[in-house]
């Protein structure tokens, strides 16, 4: 669909919108009579519906998303997937060394990540995975038509704090409905794609498969081959073919296979205008850490620039490759020393398993090339001190 279509639509859903609040707003007129004799509206009523009736809008704003993604949850546990994380605003709920834990986080909205157990079936589990956000819009849906449906018998304020999700819920069904104007999927976009089976969703699917594989605890080497490889062709700059590459190359990295590594990376650079900042940060970063262990210069003179917003960073990624500069470019052992300690850290709180046995090994290579550079840093300390002591006598 083109993007003045999609433009067009959605202008067009937020005029519905407007309407359909008029409505509400002459129903609660409606059900509960605020006129008074000499047909003038109670100025209390007045009041509190101005002041309530927005209050409902904000809890709606918060109300929905946890709908609609424990709506991906469960039909998504019951097709066979594993949650990863959700979000619901700015609260996230995120799966640790087999355990949740909660944080803040900047960004707002819902999002729900899950992945398959296994890789059969997988395209009809991502189809329930995508209908239970609908089903828990749905379910939202007729909890505020409830409130509604037994008005003037509830009171007012009820009417209006929870009647407007109404609403809400009418206007988010149709949004999920039409496609996103960003890289992200909505559900009905994601439903008709996964429909045609176009070559897109096909290398999405793949990817899904191999992600899950690192979940149960396979190493990035021992993901099945054909999740990565012979997939059908598409553009570069589609995002599931940019998320592909990221899979190959970390699957090239535990391999040791440089050589193919720096063709990837090479791909995966000129990729990065496609995908969103926090992504692009993430694939620069790899690049600068794989350009520092290999001595390819080139990758860390254009990916430098990385390290300064990976210093606000307490992932694993961003305490490796700050470690990795700080000891192969700068060569600061004492910086990259605290450094590694942080990165130790950061591995240990590794959500992914096949991805935490990968980052033990880059961590235990970076502490042995530490204490390599350490002995010889004595060494040269000791033949200078001997030096001068011969040139003192």
């Amino acid at each position: 669909m083109k993007l003045k279509t999609i433009r067009l639509l959605r202008a067009l859903l937020g005029v519905i919108g407007i309407l359909l609040l008029g409505v509400f707003l002459a129903l609660g007129v409606h059900l509960y009579d605020p006129f008074q004799e000499g047909g003038a509206l109670h100025a209390e009523w007045l009041i509190l519906f101005a002041c309530v009736t927005p209050l409902g809008g904000v809890l709606s704003a918060f109300l929905h998303p946890l709908f609609h993604e424990v709506g991906h949850i469960l039909f998504g546990t019951l097709a066979g997937m594993r949650l990863l994380s959700f979000r619901v605003w700015f609260l996230e709920v995120e799966r640790e060394n087999g355990s949740f834990r909660v944080r803040f986080v900047k960004e707002g909205g819902g999002r729900t990540a899950m992945l398959p157990k296994s890789g059969e079936k997988i395209r009809r589990k991502t189809a329930v995975f995508a209908i239970g956000g609908l089903v828990g819009t749905l379910v939202y849906f007729a909890c505020c038509a409830l409130v509604i449906r037994f008005s003037p018998v509830i009171p007012f304020w009820a009417y209006a704090l929870l009647g407007v999700g109404v609403v809400t819920a009418t206007i988010e069904f149709f949004s999920n409905l039409i496609p996103s104007e960003g890289s992200e999927q909505t559900d009905g976009e994601l439903l008709f794609a996964l429909w045609k089976n176009t070559p897109s969703v096909k290398i999405m699917l793949a990817v899904m498969c191999a992600e899950g594989e690192l979940l149960s605890g396979k190493r990035p080497r021992e993901i099945n081959p054909a999740y990565l490889f012979n997939l059908p062709t598409v553009q570069e700059d589609d995002v599931n073919f940019i998320a592909l590459l990221t899979v190959r190359a970390t699957y090239f990295l535990d391999q040791g296979n440089f050589a193919d590594l720096a063709q990837t990376y090479a791909r995966l650079e000129t990729l990065t205008d496609y995908v969103s900042d926090s992504s692009a940060l993430a694939i620069r970063a790899e690049i600068l850490y794989f350009g520092l262990i290999s001595g390819e210069k080139g990758f860390v003179s254009r990916h430098r620039e990385v390290i300064e917003p990976l210093k606000n960073q307490k992932t694993a990624l961003a305490y490796r490759v700050r470690a990795a500069y700080e000891l192969y470019e700068e060569s600061n052992l004492p910086v990259a020393h605290v450094l590694l300690n942080r990165y130790q850290k950061a591995v240990e709180k590794c959500t992914v398993a096949g991805e935490k046995l990968l980052e033990q090994d880059l961590m235990q290579a970076m502490a042995n090339a530490l204490v390599k550079r350490e002995r010889e840093e004595i060494k040269h300390l000791d033949r200078l001190q001997k030096e001068k002591t011969v040139i003192y006598r």
